[in-house]
């Protein structure tokens, strides 16, 4: 969804439904429902259910993004298992998950068990471990 201006002359990101969000973090609605709760998100406004990209980035821990950098963080999320295609090494899911759970690449956990990153972010790392 394109960015709304506000009455104040600044810009929203939008918003995004539960369906926008399964393919974002690439998990299941129910799974979208469990973080958003989790997290306290509630839905904006009436009728179909979506969700403020604000609030969704905060999770990511994301607070303050400046406009040029939305389109980039409503991409989906890599899931762990997606890293090995992406590494101009080829090392194994087993390095990256070590990795992952080292803090040598920047993840996000979203829940207990769903740990994601962005694609931009990795792009930028995966030089250097």
């Amino acid at each position: 969804m394109p960015p709304i201006a506000t009455p104040e002359g600044t810009t929203d990101p939008g918003s995004a439904t539960v369906r926008d969000l399964c393919d974002h973090w690439q998990v299941s609605e129910d799974t979208v429902r469990a973080i958003l709760a989790r997290h306290g998100i509630a839905p904006i406004g009436v009728g179909r259910q979506r969700y403020r990209w604000v609030e969704i980035w905060m999770i990511e821990k994301e607070a303050w993004l400046p406009a040029w950098e939305w389109p980039a963080h409503r991409e989906p999320l890599l899931r762990p298992t997606d890293l090995p295609a992406r590494d101009p090494r080829g090392r194994s899911d087993r390095t990256f998950r070590r990795l992952l759970a080292s803090g040598a690449i920047p993840s996000i956990l979203l829940s207990p068990g769903v740990r994601r990153v962005r694609a931009s972010v990795f792009e930028r790392v995966v030089g250097n471990v």
